[in-house]
């Protein structure tokens, strides 16, 4: 969730501020944000725990305010809902899998249909993905789409399907599926060609409790720009998240995907804010000269941001 921000708008949080200010106040400077509204695109955010508390919201189109809604929720919904999250966030590692996050609803069925909450659920929105069509439009259309992927709790094999015996493996295979579906459909909507995609994570795949060394700091990261036509291709160049904003801007003037990054040294050095999630007012920031899976390449520099 720290990362979103950072993403969006290349502005990186210290635990200068709570999150909530740092949150809103990255929303507010996001340099990609800024200019496809300058460019007069439709700007749509689907994330859970969106956290923009200024007028400047009122930019992007799918965003309502809580505090609009009138309904209200039974305070034993509430706890139920929120016992949720704290279930996720404090289990042990090897029971998140029973924490059932993936049913989390505030709204207790009474915010309507036009006014309803994202959901990040892969199974939900992979149905949504295969019963809808898209709707084909001359508005120039931006979507972040921030849906659970690989995330725990791993409860799904590759055909999205719910099962006791599902492993990590199956579980980023169900997501490969989910994106397989959504590009079928671009295709067949007849936008694919006209369409900048990335597919990326937020972070890596880790475990709770284990130093800087978890793999967080390992996420993938695909690119497609306009008319792109060619082989899937890699690339071993040391691309970070502060790197994501110039690449925004390059493919909106129309770059492929395989001219992004050229100024970047292989020799590069990265930073990495390394904390824990239960414990997110400590930070220790380490510095890593070599590939992202290295984690023996990775040197404290003494700097910690502590609130």
């Amino acid at each position: 969730t720290f990362s979103i921000p950072l993403i969006l708008s290349n502005i990186w949080f210290e635990n200068k501020t709570d999150f909530r200010t740092y949150s809103t106040y990255a929303f507010d400077n996001s340099p990609l944000l800024e200019e496809l509204v300058a460019r007069n695109y439709k700007v749509n955010l689907y994330e859970t725990s969106l956290i923009w508390e200024s007028n400047k919201a009122t930019e992007v189109d799918n965003l309502i305010s809580v505090s609009s809604v009138q309904n209200k929720v039974s305070n034993m919904k509430f706890i139920k809902e929120q016992t949720k999250y704290i279930l996720f966030k404090y289990l042990p590692h090897f029971l998140k899998k029973y924490s059932k996050i993936e049913t989390l609803d505030f709204s207790g069925g009474l915010i309507s249909y036009e006014n309803r909450i994202f959901n990040w659920s892969n199974i939900s929105n992979y149905q949504e993905i295969k019963d809808n069509d898209i709707e084909i439009t001359e508005q120039k259309y931006f979507q972040f789409i921030h849906l659970e992927g690989a995330h725990y709790p791993i409860n799904m094999n590759k055909n999205l399907e719910l099962t006791k015996n599902a492993t990590y493996g199956g579980k980023v295979e169900a997501s490969l599926t989910m994106v397989k579906v959504y590009l079928e459909r671009l295709r067949k909507s007849g936008v694919y060609d006209n369409s900048v995609i990335i597919v990326m994570s937020d972070h890596g795949f880790g475990y709770e409790g284990e130093k800087h060394n978890d793999g967080r700091q390992n996420p993938i990261l695909f690119i497609k720009g306009v008319d792109e036509h060619h082989k899937l291709s890699y690339s071993d160049i040391p691309v970070s998240h502060t790197d994501l904003t110039d690449a925004y801007f390059e493919l909106l003037d129309g770059k492929k995907s395989y001219e992004l990054f050229s100024d970047i040294d292989s020799n590069r050095e990265r930073r990495y804010l390394w904390y824990l999630f239960t414990a997110e007012n400590h930070m220790v920031e380490y510095v890593q000269n070599g590939y992202a899976w290295e984690t023996d390449k990775m040197v404290a520099t003494g700097k910690e941001f502590n609130r």
